[in-house]
C-alpha cells in the first residue's frame, strides 16, 4: 500500500508541491507563533506557591504636602503609629482570618521589587555560585503573618510555617525550596547561614517553603522573607502593604461591601487613607494587562487560527481537485472490493507523508532561528532566564515539545481538510463514477 501510494505521489507531484510549500510556510509560521502561547500557558499552569483564594491587598494612600488634608504636625514617629492602627483596626474586624504587613512590592503580582545575592559561606567557591533572589522584608507587629495570610506552606511536610515573635531579634530567614537546593542541594537547610551584603551581613535559615510565584505568567524565583524588627521608611514613607486573608465561609460580596462603607472611613490615620481594596486575583489582572500578556496571547492565538484556516483550505482545496481527477480510480477500487473507510485511510496515508516530509524540512531551519535568537523565554520584563524551575522549559525538551505540538496540530487539520472531500467522493457508487469517466 505505501508503495502504491508512494507512487500515486509523485505521479502527481506538481500538485503536490503546491501544497508540500504550503505546508511547509505554515510549519515554520505555526511553530514561531505557538511557542509563546506555550511558554505563557506553562508559566501560567505552574503552582504558584500561595492561595489566591479570600486574599486582598489593602493599598493605601499618603497626602501630600500641597493636599489640603495634610496634616503638618506629622513626624516619623507618628507615621508609624497611624500606619498601625490602620493595621490593628483592620485585624480586628470579625472577617478576617489574619493579615501580613508584607513589604511594599512582595506580594504577588505587585510589581517590582528587589534582589540580591545570597551565598551559601563566604568561601571564594561559594561567593561564585551565589544565588540571586527576590527578598521582602516583612513585619510581625499586630500579630502579622505572613506564610499564613499568603497560604505559603513548608516545602519538607506541606504545613503552616511558624515564625516566632522575636524572629527579628534572632535574625532568622526563610527561603524558598528552589534557592535551598541551589545553594546546599536539600531543602533540609533550618539552622543553616546566608550571607548577603557582604561578610558581616549574615542571617540563619528558620524554614523552608515551597516555590513561590512573583508573577503569574512567570516561573517561580528564589525568593526570601527577612522580618525588621522596626518598620522600615523609604523616601519617607513606609514601604509596606497591608495583605488580608478572610476566614473560610465569608461572602467576599458582603464582606466587600461592609467594609467599604464601615471600615474604610476609619482607615484615614494621619496622612494615610484608603486607596482601594483589590481582590489578589484582581492585582493579577491588573498586572498582565499592564504587561500587555492578554493581548499577546490574543495576537498570538488569532494568528494561529489564521495559520491554521490556511492549511485547512489549502488542503481541503488541494484534495478536492485530486478527488475529482482520481474518480475513476476510486470507482475501480470500490469496484474491486475497497470499502469507503480503507479508500479514505489511503489518502490520509498520503496527507500525512506530505505534513510529515514538510516537517521535516522545515525543522532546520526553526533550528537555525532557535540557535540565533533563543527560545522564547521572557514574560515579564527583566525576569532572568535564571529563574526557570520546570525542565520542560529547558531548551532541547522546550523545542522538542513545541514541535511536537507544531505537527499534531498541523496533522490534523491535515487531515480534516481531506477528509471531507474524500469522504463525499468515496460515497459515489462504482458504476456512477466509471460512467462519469
Amino acid at each position: 500500500m505505501i508503495k502504491t501510494i508512494l507512487k500515486q505521489i509523485w505521479n502527481q507531484r506538481k500538485m503536490n508541491l503546491w501544497i508540500f510549500l504550503e505546508l511547509l510556510a505554515v510549519s515554520l509560521f505555526l511553530w514561531l507563533v505557538l511557542d509563546p502561547v506555550y511558554v505563557l500557558n506553562v508559566n501560567k499552569q505552574t503552582a504558584r506557591g500561595y492561595e489566591s483564594e479570600g486574599r486582598y491587598v489593602l493599598e493605601l494612600g499618603s497626602y501630600s504636602k500641597s493636599h489640603g488634608n495634610y496634616d503638618t504636625t506629622e513626624t516619623k514617629a507618628l507615621r508609624r503609629e497611624a500606619f498601625m492602627r490602620i493595621a490593628r483596626i483592620v485585624r480586628e474586624q470579625p472577617e478576617i482570618e489574619s493579615i501580613s504587613i508584607t513589604g511594599g512590592n512582595s506580594f504577588p503580582n505587585a510589581g517590582g521589587g528587589y534582589s540580591i545575592t545570597f551565598f551559601a559561606d563566604t568561601t571564594q567557591t561559594a561567593m561564585e555560585k551565589g544565588v540571586t533572589a527576590r527578598w521582602s522584608s516583612n513585619n510581625r507587629k499586630e500579630n502579622s503573618q505572613f506564610f499564613q495570610t499568603h497560604g505559603m506552606k513548608d516545602a519538607r511536610n506541606g504545613k503552616d510555617i511558624v515564625v516566632p515573635s522575636d524572629v527579628a531579634e534572632r535574625k532568622l530567614c526563610y527561603i524558598s525550596a528552589d534557592m535551598a537546593k541551589r545553594l546546599y542541594g536539600t531543602v533540609e537547610v533550618v539552622g543553616k547561614k546566608i550571607f548577603f551584603g557582604g561578610k558581616d551581613r549574615v542571617e540563619e535559615i528558620g524554614g523552608v517553603f515551597e516555590d513561590y510565584k512573583q508573577y503569574d505568567y512567570s516561573q517561580p524565583f528564589p525568593f526570601v522573607a527577612r522580618f525588621d524588627k522596626e518598620l522600615v521608611e523609604v523616601s519617607g514613607q513606609l514601604d509596606y502593604s497591608i495583605v488580608l486573608h478572610l476566614k473560610n465561609g465569608v461572602n467576599t460580596e458582603v464582606f466587600e461591601n461592609r467594609f467599604m462603607k464601615e471600615v474604610a472611613p476609619q482607615l484615614k490615620q494621619g496622612n494615610y487613607y484608603l486607596n482601594r481594596l483589590r481582590t489578589f486575583k484582581e492585582v493579577g489582572d491588573d498586572f498582565a494587562k499592564s504587561q500587555g500578556i492578554h493581548v499577546k496571547l490574543n495576537t498570538q492565538f488569532s494568528l494561529a487560527a489564521f495559520a491554521l484556516l490556511c492549511i485547512f483550505l489549502g488542503t481541503l482545496g488541494t484534495f478536492w481537485v485530486r478527488c475529482d481527477d482520481r474518480r475513476q480510480d476510486i470507482g475501480v477500487m470500490r469496484s474491486l472490493g475497497a470499502s469507503k473507510a480503507t479508500i479514505i485511510r489511503q489518502f490520509f496515508v498520503e496527507t500525512g507523508l506530505l505534513v510529515t516530509l514538510a516537517f521535516v524540512c522545515a525543522l532546520p531551519f526553526l533550528m537555525h532561528y532557535v540557535h540565533e535568537s533563543g527560545m522564547y523565554y521572557a514574560v515579564i520584563e527583566g525576569e532572568p532566564k535564571e529563574s526557570l524551575t520546570v525542565w520542560w522549559l529547558e531548551t532541547v525538551p522546550h523545542f522538542c515539545l513545541v514541535s511536537l505540538l507544531t505537527y499534531a496540530i498541523l496533522l490534523l487539520i491535515a487531515l480534516l481538510g481531506t477528509y471531507i472531500p474524500v469522504s463525499r467522493a468515496a460515497k459515489v457508487l462504482p458504476a456512477d463514477a466509471l460512467r462519469d469517466e
